[in-house]
């Protein structure tokens, strides 16, 4: 089998880069088209005649990845290729496929293609949007290019992958997409990156009595995070020696709102806010904080979520289906209902108040995420679905 996959900036995609490169040594061959590679030097370590990358532009090009130069691309990796799928990893860039198989219609042998899908698009428009009101025109208008994108990807691939069970029931429902099409297939994480570091607190500049929350991702409404404040204010009642750490940027719209929100909570001075941070950072944090929070009210397979569990860091999360699937059996994530700070405090509490349970917690996630969510399996699962539906 012979595999073409498009994938924009994958070298900012440790994991999914280490995942396709495990992808391309178990089968004939693998051409991953990106559109810049910008550490020439460094190249990749994992680069062989079966797995090759293919760069679109040899600078930075401010240059839509899915227009036409992908087409040209493909068009000439099939000409001298006997391709057998065609990977579209981020959906968007299907129009130049879909425009290629059009063009090559009459032809009695085309490569299956297979469309991604990793958030919830039409899912956001129909469910999502309803609990959270995003007043943000930019964020509105950013989303419905994202459905109609999506609704010609979906009905152009031969197959769909998407990585929560959430995204599978939004295309059935909302798009009447056969079942048979979908494959949930969730993200990968680089354990061998991703793993406990010791680290101290003070360390880190941290006071080690403190107990340290951490979330790691956008600030803004539906990522749930007023429900976070509000929670924290309810923690604060009862172990007012607790500090939020917020690494991630704030949407523009959403600044004023938000400073002037914890402000009338009074929780201004348990909240540190870092807007950028190193990987080599995060994994630090995220060994060093007694629980990582996430009350996300709509996900896919946030990698945040499995990089603070491969960290070994306990976490609470909103009981949702791209969060419960990395735990299905409750064993090493404590799940909490969307927009409810009660359950949320009542969570953080409980792992404050135990330093036995977050330990065990800790030790079963580990574990689970290193057999679970490596690269390997990914890979392994998505050959399979390669296999299908190339039948």
């Amino acid at each position: 089998m012979k595999s073409c996959l498009i994938y924009p900036r994958i070298e900012d995609s440790r994991s999914e880069q280490l995942m396709f490169e495990y992808l391309g040594n178990i089968i004939d061959k693998e051409f991953i088209i990106t559109d810049y590679i910008k550490n020439k030097k460094k190249g990749f370590a994992s680069e062989t005649d079966r797995c090759r990358y293919v760069e679109l532009y040899e600078r930075p090009k401010k240059k839509p990845i899915f227009m036409y130069d992908v087409y040209k691309k493909i068009e000439g990796t099939i000409q001298y290729e006997d391709i057998d799928i065609i990977h579209d990893y981020f959906y968007n860039s299907i129009l130049s496929t879909a425009l290629h198989k059009a063009l090559h219609k009459r032809k009695q042998k085309y490569p299956k293609v297979i469309a991604s899908v990793v958030s919830r698009n039409i899912g956001w428009f129909k469910e999502v949007r309803k609990l959270e009101p995003y007043p943000s025109a930019r964020y509105s208008y950013l989303r419905w290019t994202n459905i109609i994108l999506e609704a010609i990807s979906c009905k152009q691939a031969d197959g769909i992958m998407v990585n929560s069970e959430d995204i599978a029931q939004d295309l059935i429902k909302y798009c009447k997409i056969s079942p048979s099409r979908i494959r949930v297939i969730p993200n990968p994480i680089d354990t061998d990156l991703f793993q406990p570091k010791n680290v101290k607190k003070e360390q880190l500049g941290l006071n080690p009595d403190e107990n340290i929350l951490l979330y790691v991702g956008n600030v803004f409404r539906l990522k749930g995070i007023y429900d976070l404040f509000d929670a924290l204010s309810k923690v604060l009642a009862q172990e007012p020696n607790t500090r939020l750490i917020i690494v991630g940027s704030i949407h523009k719209e959403e600044q004023q709102y938000l400073h002037n929100y914890i402000k009338n909570l009074g929780i201004s001075d348990n909240i540190y806010f870092i807007e950028h941070m190193s990987q080599d950072e995060l994994i630090s944090y995220y060994s060093a904080s007694d629980i990582f929070v996430f009350p996300s009210l709509s996900e896919g397979s946030p990698r945040a979520v499995l990089e603070a569990i491969a960290c070994g860091c306990p976490v609470v999360a909103t009981n949702i289906a791209g969060i419960r699937s990395l735990d299905n059996c409750n064993e090493y994530i404590s799940f909490v209902n969307i927009k409810s700070p009660s359950d949320l405090s009542e969570q953080i509490l409980k792992l404050i108040h135990n330093t036995d349970l977050r330990e065990e917690i800790s030790k079963k996630g580990i574990i689970h995420v290193k057999t679970e969510f490596s690269e390997q399996r990914i890979a392994a699962q998505m050959l399979g679905f390669y296999e299908d539906i190339s039948r």
